[in-house]
């Protein structure tokens, strides 16, 4: 489970290596939390199959099985970016970095909050959404290995969101 919990920082070191702690911050990787997809993405990514959890029926409830199908995680594509946001007021700036950084060659996606995907359990969704600050307008800037570039606050630009996807 060290993998998980990584965090590309030269000074960071977890207290305890066995026991992971979710880190909302840019080197971590992205915090998982169940989802359901709405509309796909902005642009041509899809979401990914769905994650079976029959082998667990009978240790898990049969509502958590039909539930849990899809994880923040799988907001990542493999060979792509991607900017998550909450707040309808990002989801232009976060379409013209998109689109920018597709124009250089830089595969982007958009994964808004409430326009591409809901959390399963909404209460712990309110939670991810506080912890990254994306109620503040904040972006997200997530690597293609699942690894946070960046967090952009309300105020950043599309400079500085080209910026945190270039220099990843």
């Amino acid at each position: 489970m060290l993998h998980i919990g990584y965090v590309y920082e030269p000074n960071w070191c977890p207290k305890n290596a066995t026991d992971y702690v979710p880190a909302f911050r840019p080197g971590a990787r992205l915090v998982h939390q169940w989802i359901r997809f709405r509309n796909g993405f902005a642009g041509s990514v899809s979401p990914p199959p769905k994650v079976k959890l029959e082998y667990l029926r009978g240790d898990l409830p049969d509502d958590h099985i039909e539930a849990w199908t899809h994880s923040t995680l799988d907001l990542v594509p493999y060979n792509a970016y991607v900017l998550v946001h909450g707040n309808t007021a990002q989801a232009d700036i976060c379409a013209r970095v998109a689109g920018r950084a597709n124009s250089l060659g830089i595969p982007c996606a958009i994964a808004g909050v409430g326009r591409h995907f809901d959390f399963v359990d909404a209460k712990k969704g309110i939670d991810w959404c506080e912890r990254y600050t994306l109620n503040n307008g904040s972006v997200v800037v997530v690597r293609p290995d699942q690894h946070v570039a960046g967090i952009a606050k309300s105020t950043a630009n599309e400079a500085t969101l080209i910026q945190m996807i270039i220099e990843g």
